[in-house]
This record gives structure tokens, C-alpha cells and sequence, in this order.
């Protein structure tokens, strides 16, 4: 678990503000520590990461800019960074509801779900693996 200190630190050294509030998001992710943080203008996705590099989220945050010019909705990714040990990603607060609780006809998600596929598939990369050399070119099992 991480110290709430640590993520103030992160927030005062990032946007030199001190968080207004910091909630731990629970049972929505088996990879990353997740948190709502809400500053005094806006509120905040901070992702801690298991992995001890920020190899993981430059990727994310490369795979999501490329997302994002095919007109694929995305966050914005503030930073990605370290602070001592603890690997970091903040990222913008997207309000909503998930697909469990949409009244939408399921087949519509999963048609937009689906085109969605098919244009992350149009994005150009070399190799495979969880780990980006550079950008588009991945590595490692």
C-alpha cells in the first residue's frame, strides 16, 4: 500500500499543490495501485506502478497518444515519472459510468468496442512484448 505522503509529494513536485483529497480506488485493476486525487481545480487519476521502471506507462502513454490521433477516446497523461522508488503515471479523471452500468443496448458498446480494435490495429508498430526500445518498437515476452 502506498503512503499518502508519498502522494502528496508527488502532486507538490508535479503541480506544486498540495491534494484536497485521495481516494484509494479498490478491486478495479490487478496491476497498478489506482487513486481518485482531487485537487483544487480538478480531480486526478494517479497510477502507481508494480514494475520498479516507468517502461510500462511510457508505453501506455505512447499506445494512447497513438489512440488518441485515430480519434479514439483517451486520457490525457499528465506525467510519468518516479519519485525515489515509486514509478507513477497521473492521468486526467474521465467521469462516467462503465459498460456494466450503461443503458445502452450491449451490442452497441461492443460495436464501437470493435471499431475501436480496428483502428488500434491500424497503428503501425515493430516487434512484441510488454517493453517499448523506442516508439513503436517493443521487446520481451
Amino acid at each position: 500500500m502506498v503512503n499518502e505522503a508519498i502522494i502528496k509529494d508527488i502532486f507538490i513536485s508535479t503541480f506544486n499543490q498540495i491534494p484536497m483529497n485521495i481516494t484509494h480506488i479498490r478491486d478495479k485493476g490487478i496491476t497498478n495501485e489506482v487513486f481518485i486525487v482531487e485537487m483544487s481545480n480538478q480531480k486526478l487519476i494517479l497510477r502507481i506502478s508494480q514494475e520498479p521502471n516507468t517502461s510500462q506507462f511510457e508505453k501506455e502513454k505512447w499506445e494512447m497518444e497513438q489512440a488518441s490521433q485515430l480519434g479514439i477516446l483517451t486520457p490525457k497523461i499528465f506525467k510519468v515519472g518516479s519519485l525515489g522508488e515509486t514509478i507513477y503515471m497521473i492521468e486526467e479523471y474521465v467521469e462516467g459510468i462503465d459498460g456494466t452500468e450503461s443503458s445502452l443496448d450491449r451490442s452497441i458498446i461492443w460495436r464501437k468496442l470493435g471499431e475501436y480494435a480496428k483502428s488500434i490495429h491500424s497503428i503501425p508498430v515493430v516487434g512484441f512484448g510488454d517493453y517499448m526500445s523506442s516508439p513503436g518498437v517493443f521487446e520481451g515476452a
